[in-house]
């Protein structure tokens, strides 16, 4: 539901793995991993929605040219860019 999903970008929750400066610091992974428990008891396909997003964002932290971090990975750390 996208009221719920708009909620998951106003808490943060699409930039908890995306590290300044392009996001606002990532969490631990221990934190990481309470949040997508959290999310999945409520909705298991919200914490899909957050799984899916963290595998493209890491995959454009680790591969992506410094162009396409600069592109991406501000809009996704706000939920603004989704993965999902």
């Amino acid at each position: 539901p996208e009221e719920l999903i708009e909620t998951m970008k106003q808490m943060g929750i699409f930039g908890l793995s995306i590290p300044e400066p392009y996001g606002f610091g990532a969490v631990s992974m221990p934190c990481y991993v309470q949040v997508a428990e959290e999310l999945a008891r409520g909705w298991m396909s919200l914490a899909g929605a957050m799984g899916g997003h963290t595998v493209v964002s890491k995959l454009i932290l680790l591969f992506g040219t410094d162009e396409q971090k600069q592109k991406y990975l501000p809009r996704m750390a706000t939920g603004e860019l989704r993965a999902t």
